[in-house]
């Protein structure tokens, strides 16, 4: 027996093994229903505003209570200027009524695109300033401890809304752009990240390598080392991404979590699932959106928060900002509304709302979690013959899927397909040259049910 066939076995028997532990995983999946509990318009008046935009929440445990910030027009002002706003916040009990209990923080005196992190016991406030930006810090009290000016270049553009308390650190980021990327919001640029400690000491000032993207509206948490940065691909573009990076912001990859998506500026991480919050349809006249997400970013649900009808050319009503805390199996979706003219000029008459869903959770088998609605699934040939291989697969109804291949780690390595299609047998091509030898695995997942299928590459 030559070197070929001993290798040849090894192979199998590794295929083996890693089948049977992938099979015995997959028996057991997590099944989550997010079901409408109640929806809070919140009222800004005890703070001296009239309006209420960016609004983010926080549970301090402590106290037992809940605390949000928000931008708000002043009452005495009419426009929509940083100098006719100020940044407040409003006290919940911990079902979320209003306590009576409420202020405006001390600094800064304007208002404007704010960003707020806590890490347990103070509060910090991320907002542009003269040629970069300002960070603030307060107790829990919103006494202003502490706050640094931090630079930007000529070309660098503040990031709004996204300022990260995760890994016991503080992330922020900004576009360091040239005056090209500055001129054309669709342009790659690249972004410079910030690292500070939260006696705001700057422990980390780098720009990302890697892909370009707009992290504009992002989020970033930092899990078992890896940061997960969850933004749009582009500022017009409405492509939600999770940008993958070591801890040392090596770029490792990225994967797609919606077509239809930006803004997502809630994010956060319990017991193995992802929860995002972010923004669907059109730029400044669309919704509200919330998806759920496996460990290795599997779409688990995909949820409308808000149902506003589009009406471009007539004005209308868009949700925008969006914002996600958990508590228990109570999940809280936090944004802002406000009116749109025909120009898709918004109206500063913010409205802050919050939406809470129950989440309920069950072990449930894969093939009990509905009709399965992918079958017949072929892969050939196989192994791949000329780096192509084919998959045919068949719908028993109409059905958004979506086709990627992994490794053995669960890492998307390629995206063969996304779309809706209709019932009956499809087919689609691609090609595997890309891939080193070794073992993938072809996944295929609609709303409601996913399928895997192993591919081996041989060279």
């Amino acid at each position: 027996m030559n070197r070929h066939c001993y290798r040849c076995i090894a192979i199998m028997r590794c295929t083996a093994i890693l089948l049977f532990f992938v099979c015995s995983i997959g028996v057991q999946a997590q099944s989550i229903r997010l079901t409408k509990l109640a929806e809070y318009t919140m009222n800004p008046v005890p703070s001296g505003h009239k309006t209420v935009s960016f609004p983010r929440l926080f549970f301090h445990e402590g106290r037992g209570k809940i605390y949000a910030f928000y931008t708000g027009i002043k009452t005495a002002a009419t426009g929509r200027s940083p100098q006719d706003q100020s940044i407040g916040w409003l006290e919940y009990d911990s079902s979320f009524v209003p306590t009576g209990k409420a202020g405006v923080l001390p600094e800064p005196t304007t208002g404007g695109d704010i960003a707020v992190a806590f890490d347990g016991a103070n509060y910090y406030l991320l907002i542009g300033g003269p040629g970069g930006y300002l960070l603030y810090k307060y107790n829990a009290d919103f006494a202003l401890t502490q706050k640094v000016s931090i630079k930007l270049n000529t070309f660098d553009s503040p990031n709004d809304q996204l300022l990260n308390y995760t890994g016991g650190k503080l992330y922020f980021a900004s576009i360091a752009g040239d005056a090209a990327s500055m001129n054309s919001p669709d342009a790659p640029v690249a972004q410079r990240w910030f690292v500070y400690s939260t006696n705001l000491v700057q422990e980390l000032d780098t720009v990302m390598k890697g892909e370009s993207y707009i992290a504009t509206g992002g989020s970033i948490i930092s899990i078992d080392k890896t940061l997960h940065v969850v933004t749009a691909d582009k500022f017009s573009r409405s492509a939600l991404y999770v940008y993958q990076y070591s801890d040392a912001f090596k770029y490792i990859g990225k994967k797609l979590l919606a077509s239809d998506g930006q803004w997502s500026q809630g994010l956060l991480y319990d017991n193995g699932v992802y929860y995002v919050a972010y923004h669907t349809g059109a730029h400044g006249a669309g919704n509200i959106a919330v998806g759920v997400f496996d460990k290795n970013w599997a779409s688990i649900v995909s949820q409308a928060v808000t149902t506003y009808t589009m009406a471009l050319g007539k004005g209308g009503t868009n949700a925008q900002r969006p914002w996600i805390m958990k508590r228990g199996n109570l999940l809280y979706v936090a944004y802002d509304i406000a009116t749109y003219n025909e120009m898709v000029q918004e109206s500063p008459d913010w409205q802050g709302k919050v939406t809470v869903y129950t989440i309920s959770t069950a072990p449930t088998s894969i093939r009990a979690l509905s009709e399965p609605s992918i079958g017949n699934v072929s892969v050939y040939p196989h192994p791949p013959i000329a780096e192509h291989v084919s998959v045919r697969y068949s719908l028993a109804k109409t059905e958004h899927i979506r086709i990627t291949v992994t490794d053995v780690l669960g890492r998307e390595v390629l995206s063969v397909f996304e779309g809706t299609h209709a019932m009956g047998t499809h087919e689609h091509s691609f090609s595997t040259e890309t891939l080193a030898q070794g073992l993938y695995f072809l996944r295929l997942q609609t709303y409601s049910f996913s399928q895997t299928k192993p591919l081996q590459v041989l060279r």
